[in-house]
């Protein structure tokens, strides 16, 4: 099927999840570097990350062969 690029749905979706991926890499970079956390605490908040970021390129590959500029 085809998608008009005026499909403001579309757009919506693939705007949510380039803002997920955008956050998680958020957290990957800075969850090291904060210094009142543990290391439990870091841990789940990197794996929480990077399970959303995973979870959204697996999206993004099904919806749409993935995210242009990543992969």
């Amino acid at each position: 099927y085809r998608v008009s690029p005026d499909n403001v749905e579309n757009r919506d979706l693939f705007t949510t999840i380039y803002q997920v991926v955008n956050q998680a890499n958020n957290i990957i970079a800075a969850a090291p570097g904060v210094s009142d956390a543990t290391e439990a605490q870091k841990n789940n908040a990197l794996g929480t990350a990077y399970f959303a970021r995973g979870l959204a390129f697996m999206d993004a590959a099904l919806l749409w062969g993935g995210i242009p500029g990543v992969y």
